[in-house]
């Protein structure tokens, strides 16, 4: 249902290329019909994931309960807190009025960098590319080297673009280990957590109210047994004073 309309648009599209030797389209209508094809094929996209979000919808009103059931793998649990904590550290640490000259200075070198290569493709795009579509022969149109492809404006433009991306990946991986050691002096300490920090997990909350249960019926048994010890008490003094009223008598 999905992969058909794809298909045949996509073979429509390589029958519309061909052209016989006068210079015309061998397949005329392949054009015309790859058209309506796709627009077909983008319909039932579309449909296919309004129909997919519709069900997941539905499913989740309905088992709402067995997904709440569902519980959570603490290892799992633990690794996604620790990930939000160091993204949390990782904000923090790259806000710009806190960074350094030099990582503010490799931001705006891969912002100059990207911005200029992008506006000399966009405004000089004949300049910087030979001409090739998907059905052209490498060994015809670029003479075997697909490095022709690229014109010398062309160069200029795809090297800055690299420099973009390698100076941005310089300043992440500069922001990562500042976000790691923040991470690390910021991370509570266990006797911390078993006191009741705010910073506890999930994990750590539920052992808590289970400790806390397990304490609270101990105190439970322990208030019941001192209630029947008490009350024996009473009891056993009860008799003595009435053993000793009668003995009095006689």
């Amino acid at each position: 249902m999905l992969i058909f309309p794809t298909c045949l648009t996509g073979a429509l599209l390589y029958m519309a290329s061909f052209k016989d030797a006068s210079g015309n389209p061998e397949f005329s209508w392949a054009g015309t019909v790859s058209t309506i094809t796709a627009s077909i094929t983008a319909l039932v996209q579309f449909g296919s994931m309004i129909v997919a979000a519709y069900y997941l919808e539905q499913t989740a009103d309905k088992r709402v309960d067995d997904v709440a059931a569902i519980v959570d793998d603490a290892e799992v649990k633990k690794a996604d807190d620790e990930a939000a904590h160091l993204n949390k550290c990782y904000r923090e640490v790259t806000q710009w009025n806190k960074i350094p000259v030099l990582p503010k200075l490799l931001m705006r070198s891969s912002l100059a960098c990207i911005v200029i290569s992008c506006y000399i493709v966009q405004l000089f795009s004949s300049q910087c590319f030979t001409e090739h579509s998907l059905t052209d022969s490498i060994d015809d149109n670029l003479q075997g080297n697909v490095g022709n492809l690229f014109l010398p404006l062309g160069w200029i433009a795809t090297g800055l673009f690299s420099a973009s991306v390698v100076l941005l990946y310089v300043f992440t991986g500069w922001g990562k280990v500042k976000a790691k050691l923040k991470a690390k002096e910021a991370a509570p300490k266990p006797e911390i957590l078993a006191y009741g920090s705010s910073d506890r997990t999930d994990f750590d909350l539920d052992l808590q109210a289970a400790a806390d249960g397990i304490h609270a019926d101990e105190l439970v048994v322990s208030s019941n047994d001192n209630n029947n010890s008490v009350a024996s008490y009473h009891r056993r003094h009860s008799d003595s004073q009435g053993a000793h009223s009668t003995s009095t008598r006689f």
